[in-house]
C-alpha cells in the first residue's frame, strides 16, 4: 500500500523543524543581547539602550546581528569606563559558543 502525502508531510516537518530551531536560536540571542545590556557601562544610558537585534536576511541557517550604534560603544568595550573590563563584549559573545565570523564591527570600519 503506498503512502500518501509523503512529501506534503515531509515539506510541513522541514519547516516546523526550521521555525523550531529559529525560536531556540533567537531565544539565545535574547539572552545574549540581555546580557550585553546589563554589561553595558551607564552615564547616561544611551549605549545600554542602543542594543538591537538584526536578522540577516538570506541565510541558510538563522542568523542574527546584536548591533549597537553608540558611536562611543567602542571605546566603551576598549576599556574606556571603569564599570567594564576591556572587551566585555568579545567576552560575553564567546560565552554563547563558537562564534561565526566578526565578533565586534565598529560603525566606521
Amino acid at each position: 500500500m503506498p503512502l500518501k502525502n509523503v512529501k506534503a508531510t515531509m515539506v510541513k516537518v522541514r519547516s516546523q523543524v526550521a521555525n523550531a530551531t529559529k525560536v531556540g536560536i533567537l531565544a539565545t540571542v535574547h539572552t545574549l543581547k540581555n546580557e550585553l545590556v546589563l554589561a553595558t557601562p551607564v552615564d547616561t544610558g544611551h549605549a545600554r539602550d542602543s542594543w538591537d537585534i538584526h536578522e540577516v536576511k538570506g541565510a541558510k541557517v538563522p542568523t542574527f546581528d546584536i548591533i549597537n550604534d553608540a558611536s562611543y560603544i567602542g571605546k566603551l568595550n576598549d576599556g574606556y569606563s571603569d564599570q567594564a573590563p576591556a572587551h566585555f563584549i568579545e567576552a560575553i559573545a564567546l560565552k554563547y559558543g563558537s562564534v561565526v565570523g566578526q565578533v565586534v564591527k565598529y560603525k566606521d570600519e
